[in-house]
């Protein structure tokens, strides 16, 4: 009985290493096999993490600029971000709240802050200072 235990033991061992192996190699496959979306999306998740709320948040990485930028207008954030429009105050409440790479913040209310400015004197339709609330540099 002895022997029969240590024999179930070591079986068990190596088919729980056996099928390990197996699904790394299928998600090393996987990952291989992605198209250039899927991978944008994945690099995009890493962006993100949930604060203490739940909300979702945008973090400080180690990504040029114009990377950062790039995952900020593809993500959901900015959908929310630009339903806020024209609130000037509440927008840069949102951004202060969820964006916690601070680079990326003072581009955004930068941009923000020269737009506000315009729109209020006239010179940008709705249309104009969304576009300008978009282009960022």
């Amino acid at each position: 009985m002895n022997r029969s235990m240590i024999i179930f033991v070591v079986v068990g061992i190596a088919l729980f290493f056996g099928i390990t192996n197996f699904v790394g190699k299928l998600k090393d496959e996987d990952d291989r096999l992605m198209n250039a979306s899927d991978i944008q999306k994945k690099q995009d998740a890493e962006a993100y993490r949930t604060d203490v709320v739940g909300n979702a948040v945008i973090v400080a990485s180690n990504a040029p600029i114009a990377k950062r930028i790039d995952t900020w207008k593809r993500s959901p954030l900015h959908d929310e971000y630009m339903d806020k429009f024209p609130d000037f105050s509440d927008m840069k409440l949102y951004i202060d709240d969820r964006v916690q790479d601070t680079e990326l913040k003072d581009i955004i209310i930068r941009s923000l802050e020269k737009v506000e400015s315009k729109y209020f004197a006239g010179g940008l339709s709705p249309i104009q200072a969304k576009e300008e609330i978009d282009n960022l540099q």
